[in-house]
C-alpha cells in the first residue's frame, strides 16, 4: 500500500513492518512508505506535495512546512532535540534522520506538542531491534546524470541493532548538459558532491534503551552558497530508563570555499561547534517535561590580499530551556494540549555586544522568553478542527549573531527581538467510498504577531542583514485522493503575505502537485509513472532579492519486482531531461551566491534490498 488514511487511533497500534513518513493535522493522518536511503525522507515528503528548501544535493535540503521553516520547525529523534551547527544550516537537522534506524516519521503542525516550535515538529522514532536474528540491506546507484551509490545495511540480533551506511556521488549536469562544477565556478579538481558515513549501534529491552551515532559528511557541495561544507562530525549518545530519555550531542562542522574559484581572491572558513545535552519524560499519564542544554560557537575567517579577519560568528550562546506539557481528552473526539515552560539565551563572547547596539538602548547579553502554547482539537467521523494559540522564544542565532563582511552585506542578529506569537485555526474532512476512493481536503490558516523576518538595513555607512519583527499571515488548502492506490493525487497551495500592507513574504512556495499512476501487481513485478508539478511561483519580496520562478514539472516511471527476501528497482527521473529550479532553492543572507540550485537532469536509478524477515 503507497498511501492510507488513518485515525490516530489506529496509527497508536500499527506495527511498521518498514519506516513511514505519517503527516498529522487536518486529514487525521497520512501515511507514506519511507525509502531506506538517506534522502529517502525528502522523496516521501514530496509524494505529499511537500516542497523543500534546495541547496544543492539530496544531501543539502533543508524542511519546510506550510509556511514555515528552518527553527520554525525542530527536528527531533526518539525526543532528542537535533540541531545544526553551521550558521547557513548546511547540517540541517533532516538530514540526519537515518530511515535504516527508524520506524516512522511523524509530521504536524500542533504547536503545543511538547517540543514543538512556531510551525509544529518533525519527531522520528527508531525501531525496537528484534530478539530473533533480522539482517537486511539495500544498496542504490544512480547514473546519466552523476553517477553515485548509496550502501546500508541493518543486522539485529537480541535486541542488539548495528546500522551502517555510506554514500558518495560525483557532481552532477543539469538538463542542459552543464555540470554544477562548471555553474557554480567551482575548481576543476572537484571530483565528488558528497561522501557520507554513518554507524550506529542500539540495545532497546522493555527495561531500558542504551545507543550511541556517529554521522561523517566530507566535501558535501552547497552552490546556493559562496561556501561548501569540508567536514562534520556529529556523535549522539543516549540511554533511557522507564520513559526518561538522556542525551548528549556533539557537533563539529568546517565550511569553506577552497573548492571554489573565489578562493583565489579571498578565502573564507566558518569553524563551528554545537554541543546539546537534555533529558526528557513523564512526569504523570498526562504531563511529561522536557529540558536541555544548548552551547554554539563558531569562528568565521577571511583572507584577501594579506589582511586576515577572525571573527567570533556564533559567540558562545547558550540556551537553557525547560518545558512541560499537558495533555487531556473530554471524550473520543475532544481533547486539549498544553505547553509551557522558560527559555534563556545567553551571549557567552559579551564583546560582539556592542556591535548589536541599535539606537540609545544597550543590548541585553540575554534574554529571557515563556514559551507557551495551547491546542483544541474536535475530531468526529471524517472531520477535523482544531484552534491553536500560543508564543514561543526567539532562536538564539537571530538574537545574536555577528559577522562584519568584506565589501558585502553584514550579518547581525537583533537583541531587542519580541516572541512570536501565533494564533491558527484548520479545519479538513476526509473519507472512505466503498468505491475504494479514499479522499481528504483541508484548509488553514495561521496569523503570526512578531513573526522574525529578515531585513536589509543600512547603519551609517554599512549595509547589514539582520532580523525584524513583522505582523504576518499564511493560509493554505490542501486536498488529496486515494483510488485502491492505483491512482494516487496530493496538492498543496501556500498564500504568506504582510498584515501591515498585505505584500508577500518572501519564501513561500507555490501551488504544488503530485499525482502518480501504478499498475496491478503481476507476477511479483508493479510499474508506475509519477509527475510532480509546482506553479509559477511570483509573489516575491524582492527587498530581499528574491525573485519570480517559472512553472516546471518532473515525470518519472519506474519498476519493482519483488520475490521472497528480495526486492529489485528501477527509476527513471526527470525522463524528459526538463531544466528548471525550485522556488526555495536559495538563500537571502551575505553569504548567498544569488544563484538558483537547478535540478539534476535525466537520472537512472537502479536498487537492490534484501530483508531476512521479509515473508
Amino acid at each position: 500500500m503507497l498511501i492510507s488514511l488513518l485515525t490516530d487511533s489506529v496509527l497508536d497500534t500499527i506495527i511498521h513492518l518498514a519506516p513511514v513518513l505519517i503527516i498529522a493535522g487536518g486529514q487525521d493522518a497520512t501515511q507514506t512508505p519511507l525509502p531506506y536511503y538517506r534522502h529517502g525522507v525528502i522523496h516521501s515528503m514530496e509524494m505529499q506535495a511537500l516542497p523543500t528548501i534546495r541547496k544543492g544535493s539530496s544531501f543539502a535540503s533543508d524542511l519546510y512546512f506550510e509556511g514555515f521553516k528552518a527553527y520554525d520547525f525542530p527536528v527531533l529523534i526518539e525526543g532528542e532535540r537535533v540541531h545544526n551547527s553551521c550558521p547557513n544550516r548546511m547540517d540541517a537537522p533532516i538530514i540526519k534522520i537515518n530511515p535504516l534506524e527508524v520506524e516512522k516519521i511523524k509530521i504536524s503542525t500542533d504547536p503545543a506538542y511538547l517540543q514543538g516550535g512556531l510551525g509544529g515538529y518533525m519527531a522520528a522514532e527508531r525501531r525496537t531491534p528484534s530478539y530473533e536474528p533480522n539482517t537486511a540491506f539495500y544498496l542504490t546507484g544512480n547514473f546519466l546524470s552523476s553517477y553515485g551509490a548509496d550502501l546500508g545495511i541493518r543486522h539485529e540480533w537480541k535486541n542488539n541493532g548495528v546500522y551502517l551506511r555510506v554514500a558518495a556521488e560525483t557532481p552532477y549536469y543539469d538538463a542542459s548538459g552543464t555540470s554544477i562544477i562548471t555553474r557554480y565556478k567551482y575548481l576543476p579538481t572537484v571530483k565528488w558532491m558528497h561522501q557520507v558515513g554513518d554507524l550506529s549501534f542500539r540495545r532497546a529491552t522493555n527495561n531500558y534503551k542504551v545507543g550511541t551515532n556517529i554521522r561523517v559528511f566530507k566535501d558535501v557541495l552547497y552552490p546556493y552558497l559562496m561556501m561548501d561544507e569540508r567536514f562534520n562530525i556529529d556523535v549522539q549518545a543516549y540511554g533511557e530508563i522507564k520513559e526518561h530519555h538522556v542525551y548528549a550531542h556533539v557537533i563539529k562542522h568546517v565550511m569553506d570555499n577552497g573548492l571554489r574559484m573565489s578562493s583565489r581572491m579571498m578565502f573564507m572558513e566558518t569553524d563551528a561547534q554545537t554541543f546539546t545535552a537534555g533529558v526528557t519524560g513523564p512526569v504523570t499519564k498526562k504531563i511529561k517535561y522536557d529540558v536541555y542544554w544548548k552551547l554554539w560557537q563558531a569562528i568565521n575567517t577571511m583572507e584577501m590580499m594579506g589582511r586576515t579577519m577572525k571573527q567570533n560568528m556564533i559567540p558562545n550562546i547558550h540556551t537553557i530551556s525547560a518545558q512541560a506539557s499537558y495533555g487531556k481528552n473530554f471524550n473520543s473526539s475532544l481533547s486539549l494540549r498544553v505547553r509551557g515552560g522558560l527559555t534563556t539565551v545567553l551571549l557567552g563572547d559579551q564583546s560582539r555586544l556592542n556591535l548589536l547596539k541599535r539606537g540609545d538602548e544597550d543590548p541585553s547579553p540575554q534574554r529571557i522568553f515563556i514559551p507557551i502554547n495551547a491546542t483544541l482539537q474536535y475530531k468526529e467521523k471524517g472531520f477535523f478542527a482544531s484552534v491553536s494559540l500560543g508564543q514561543e522564544a526567539v532562536p538564539d542565532e537571530y538574537l545574536y549573531i555577528t559577522l562584519k563582511r568584506m565589501g558585502k552585506p553584514s550579518w547581525f542578529g537583533n537583541p531587542y527581538l519580541k516572541s512570536p506569537k501565533r494564533a491558527t485555526i484548520n479545519m479538513a474532512y476526509s473519507s472512505n467510498f466503498s468505491s475504494g476512493l479514499a479522499f481528504s481536503v483541508g484548509a488553514y490558516g495561521h496569523y503570526v504577531k512578531d513573526y522574525v523576518y529578515l531585513a536589509k538595513e543600512r547603519w551609517g555607512m554599512m549595509m547589514v542583514m539582520t532580523y525584524t519583527n513583522i505582523d504576518a499571515v499564511i493560509s493554505g488548502v490542501y486536498a488529496s485522493a486515494n483510488y485502491k492506490d492505483y491512482l494516487i493525487l496530493t496538492t498543496r497551495y501556500t498564500l504568506g503575505f504582510k498584515a501591515k500592507d498585505g505584500s508577500p513574504l518572501a519564501e513561500i512556495a507555490p501551488w504544488r502537485v503530485f499525482l502518480q499512476a501504478n499498475s496491478p501487481e503481476w507476477k511479483g513485478f508493479r510499474a508506475y509513472v509519477k509527475t510532480v508539478y509546482n506553479a509559477t511561483q511570483d509573489r516575491i519580496d524582492p527587498t530581499l532579492g528574491e525573485w519570480a520562478t517559472p512553472a516546471w514539472y518532473r515525470l518519472d516511471a519506474g519498476i519493482q519486482f519483488e520475490k521472497g527476501k528480495w526486492v529489485s528497482a528501477l527509476e527513471i527521473r526527470n525522463i524528459t531531461n526538463q531544466l528548471y529550479y525550485a522556488h526555495l532553492s536559495y538563500w537571502r543572507n551575505p553569504f548567498s551566491a544569488g544563484m538558483p540550485i537547478y535540478e539534476p537532469g535525466r537520472t537512472l536509478s537502479i536498487s537492490i534490498s534484501y530483508n531476512l524477515n521479509q515473508k
